[in-house]
């Protein structure tokens, strides 16, 4: 293994319970009714202006960047606040021990990943962050796995990647990745899978250990 490629939200820090409370408030400001599947399969792991642009709904008669401007306003307000996955401090720690560089690749705003990497005690072992503004194409396209791996000088065939969602293993495994992780803290075993995911762990204690 050359490097180690971390998806942030769900994968890194269990926050997906904050951002659900963002979105469902910022839906609710609108009168949108969006359904927690349309959520999980179109929203979850992506970065929001890129669904607003793709998805038919009834945000497609508004700006997508001005709309995500709204959301993140009603993710300033939630009182909740992102946690550690099990074991993630301690296998950044651990891999990066050992000599192996670590990045970050997310669908975040570069603000969020600060704070979230605050929140790990980790920001100063994490060699790149890709995020959501240092990509054209956001996830599932591999353009945001291939940057890091790029900017870390690594071949994407000799990484592992670790991600909580459908869109991020879908974005890995296109991006050539040959061991693609995924975590069971926000979607399913079957889903994981269907999008490609080579194993499957319920957090990252075991591999930490």
């Amino acid at each position: 293994m050359d490097a180690a490629l971390f998806d942030l939200d769900g994968t890194l820090v269990d926050s997906e319970r904050v951002h659900r409370s963002a979105w469902r408030s910022f839906f609710d400001s609108r009168g949108w009714e969006v359904s927690e599947q349309t959520y999980a399969e179109h929203f979850l792991g992506r970065r929001g202006a890129d669904t607003f642009r793709s998805l038919d709904g009834p945000w497609q008669a508004h700006d997508p960047d001005a709309l995500l401007a709204e959301v993140l306003s009603h993710l300033a307000e939630v009182e909740l606040e992102p946690e550690p996955v099990h074991g993630a401090a301690e296998l950044i720690r651990s891999v990066h021990g050992q000599g192996v560089p670590v990045a970050v690749v997310t669908s975040a705003v570069r603000a969020w990943v600060d704070s979230s990497l605050a929140v790990l005690g980790v920001a100063d072992l994490v060699g790149t962050v890709v995020s959501a503004e240092d990509v054209m194409a956001g996830k599932p396209h591999p353009e945001g796995y291939l940057l890091a791996c790029a900017r870390l000088n690594v071949d994407p065939g000799r990484v592992v990647a670790f991600e909580d969602s459908t869109s991020g293993v879908t974005a890995a495994v296109a991006a050539g990745i040959p061991s693609v992780v995924g975590v069971l803290t926000t979607t399913s075993a079957q889903a994981l899978r269907a999008a490609g995911a080579h194993h499957l762990i319920e957090d990252l204690r075991s591999l930490a250990r």
